[in-house]
């Protein structure tokens, strides 16, 4: 299961709708690179239950000469961008879904409404 450490970071939103951003602790971080890591990123914070990876690296890299070296550097990348070094790790190569974490984790939320007049 993927564990996040409060003292490293007590709040994660992760936007989707929109432009796609990550926000910790109230601070707009640097994105990950490509749609792909964006597409790697939604699917697991919208899965319901531990993604394989085999699945999720065909899925998305099935043409990649290495889908699942493709997939390693990819979640490195997202991890580097969530801020916690142990996010989207799994002992049974399942990527586990972000609803496991205690963290305080915004699955989708689109840009603020406008206020009305």
């Amino acid at each position: 299961m993927a564990v996040y450490d409060r003292r490293v970071v007590s709040a994660l939103v992760i936007r989707l709708l929109g432009p796609p951003e990550i926000e910790r602790d109230g601070v707009i971080v640097a994105p990950p690179r490509g749609h792909k890591a964006w597409a790697v990123l939604a699917y697991v914070v919208l899965a319901e239950r531990p993604v394989p990876r085999t699945q999720l690296a065909g899925l998305v890299f099935g043409d990649a000469d290495d889908p699942r070296g493709a997939l390693r550097w990819t979640l490195a990348q997202l991890r580097r961008a969530l801020g916690v070094a142990g996010a989207l790790q799994h002992p049974r190569d399942k990527i586990p879904p972000m609803e496991s974490s205690p963290a305080q984790v915004t699955r989708v939320r689109g840009p603020a409404a406008p206020p009305s007049q």
